[in-house]
């Protein structure tokens, strides 16, 4: 029974009020909430398995210690023990071979592993992190597909061993072991184990087959990479550094240069940025420093003892081989068979920068000695592979395009003063081409080297800078190294420019004799070490304008070279060729005699 009351107020009020009593008590007091049914529920249930909970407790801490396993020490578990099965059974060469940790991931095809370090006799590698991914889903289509994805952070592999002794007897017992059994080329072996070799051949043929199938390119990414190369025995090591670098790896087949001989092309891309190439000091080098500091301007982006040698912000590197079929019968026609090819194309797209010098040589001497030291003995000849048997590398061809502007600095000192000769190429179009020798003729190999600078400023650091403006500057360098190691070494420099200015102040002549004498004075004279040499020096130019400042006074006015106030001199000629050869047949002489040739047409004042 509900009594409601109801009381009016005056009218000018505008508002009433309806109160309700009632003796019951609201449903949405006496229904129990959906939480307090839930933890009625838990106390029943611990009242009636009272005995039960303590093995429900040891449940939840054990998923909870599975959990913090799982996710934080299973992958460091299952490193050492990889790390141990594979330095057990196969990686049987390694000092030290291990991974902190290594984890699978079956679904997304991903292999992932931190900190590796693998350490040899010879060489050094370390990677942070590594991720590769096996895209099992992607199907083959007419383009390479990529399979295979690697992805490293941090990669640092350091070389310390030298790569060959300083004599032929180690690759030849090696070659005795390779080839034995066989006599002049022609097997000797029996014809079980012919069958074997063959057997083994094929299965690997199959094997090299089948991964290019399943892997037809793979695309590899490396964040912070270096190379070092030195040892504790030198002083400076040399240093390649990048901070970025994606690149794939890819085949194609048969070859894309020889497709009737050669069996395929492999083809390695490379997309870099930041690249550096550097000598730095190794502080385990404890014997006396007989040189000086690197002579190198103070930079903020380069390391106190450290002289940066190439620099270039962001470029591409592509590295081209085939891999060599079998020697075929010349052609009817007399037509020539190509060579296997093998070569390295390099391209710099911005901001490159190239320092080099008399001391930077005398380090690459140093390495040069430690890990392809001389071979004091007499080179043996290549011999050239039969019809049926495979083609050979000849030589290795490096080209390096500038598609971009180019500084070059070469640094040496004058007694204590650092001098300076810059080049600058404002204009892409200059490349530098090399061919490097990998057989050995009769009379020895020959290394070529082609440089092509175009519209090129050179200038000195001396208060009067200017010395050369041209359009184009082409050096020539041929050398023909003799197969004994003393015997004589021709070189032949070519060196030609078009409409080339050239200025000329007697302290040029002082600054190119410090460059001589800065070059000449590496290491102290050695009967035992010493090799006759002859250099053919040969200077042309094109439209060729000599300019001799002539000053009331003899002064010169320094300031920029436009807006100087200078009178000069003026020679010009349609051609000019200057030849001398430089010959060094004696050890030590008292002097030498020079052969000065000189060829003009047209000359004029």
């Amino acid at each position: 029974m509900q009594a409601v009351f109801r009381t009016e107020f005056p009218s000018d009020i505008d508002t009433s009020f309806n109160f309700t009593t009632s003796n019951e008590i609201p449903s949405s007091l006496t229904t129990p909430s959906a939480l307090e049914v839930i933890s009625n529920e838990i106390i029943d249930y611990f009242e009636t398995h009272r005995e039960q909970i303590p093995l429900l407790i040891f449940v939840y801490l054990l998923t909870i210690f599975w959990i913090v396993y799982l996710i934080l020490y299973h992958s460091r578990i299952q490193g050492i023990a990889l790390s141990y099965l594979l330095r057990r059974f196969y990686f049987k060469d390694a000092a030290q071979f291990k991974f902190d940790s290594f984890s699978i991931s079956f679904i997304s095809g991903s292999i992932m592993f931190r900190n590796l370090h693998y350490t040899t006799g010879s060489y050094y590698v370390y990677i942070k992190d590594g991720c590769l991914t096996f895209r099992y889903w992607s199907r083959t289509t007419k383009k390479s597909a990529i399979r295979l994805k690697i992805l490293l952070y941090c990669v640092d592999i350091q070389l310390f061993s030298p790569i060959r002794s300083n004599t032929f007897s180690d690759t030849n017992n090696s070659n005795e072991d390779s080839r034995k059994g066989s006599t002049f080329g022609i097997s000797t072996k029996t014809d079980e184990s012919s069958n074997v070799n063959t057997t083994n051949n094929n299965e690997e043929g199959f094997l090299a087959q089948s991964l290019r199938s399943l892997f037809p390119a793979i695309e590899i990414k490396v964040d912070h990479g270096r190379i070092s190369i030195g040892h504790d025995t030198v002083p400076y090591g040399l240093l390649i550094s990048f901070n970025t670098m994606n690149s794939t790896f890819s085949s194609e087949s048969p070859s894309k240069y020889v497709p009737h001989i050669d069996l395929m092309t492999l083809i390695y891309s490379i997309k870099y940025k930041h690249l550096r190439i550097q000598f730095y000091p190794i502080k385990a080098f404890t014997e006396e420093r007989h040189d000086i500091l690197p002579p190198t301007q103070p930079s903020k982006t380069v390391g106190d003892g450290v002289f940066q040698v190439f620099e270039c912000s962001e470029g591409a590197l592509e590295y081209v081989q085939d891999v060599p079929g079998k020697t075929i019968e010349p052609s009817a026609d007399g037509e020539s068979i190509p060579d296997v090819l093998w070569e390295i194309r390099m391209k710099c797209n911005k901001e490159t920068k190239i320092a080099y010098g008399p001391w930077a040589d005398r380090q690459r001497e140093l390495l040069w000695q430690y890990f392809l030291p001389t071979l004091y003995e007499e080179s043996p000849i290549t011999n050239e592979p039969t019809v049926g048997q495979t083609r050979i590398f000849k030589s290795v061809h490096f080209k390096l395009l500038l598609n971009c502007s180019t500084k070059l600095d070469l640094y040496f000192m004058n007694k204590t003063k650092l001098q300076q000769l810059h080049i600058e190429c404002p204009v892409k179009g200059s490349y530098v081409d090399a061919v490097f020798p990998f057989s050995t003729q009769p009379d020895g190999f020959d290394t070529f080297l082609s440089v092509n600078l175009l519209k090129t400023i050179m200038e000195t650091n001396l208060s009067f800078s200017p010395l050369v403006q041209a359009d184009s500057v082409h050096i020539k360098l041929h050398i023909h190294y003799p197969r004994l190691w003393n015997s004589l070494q021709v070189w032949f420099i070519d060196v030609s420019a078009k409409t080339p200015q050239i200025y000329f102040v007697f302290e040029h002549k002082n600054f190119f004799q410090a460059l001589i004498n800065d070059w000449s004075s590496s290491l102290p004279p050695d009967i035992y070490s010493f090799a006759p040499f002859i250099y053919n020096i040969t200077l042309r130019g094109d439209h060729i304008e000599l300019l001799v400042p002539c000053n009331q006074g003899n002064w010169l006015d320094c300031s920029n070279v436009k807006t100087a106030e200078n009178n000069y001199l003026s020679l010009c000629a349609k051609t000019l060729a200057l030849t001398f050869p430089l010959a060094f047949y004696e050890f030590c002489p008292k002097n030498a005699s020079i052969d000065l040739t000189v060829e003009v047409c047209y000359f004029r004042e």
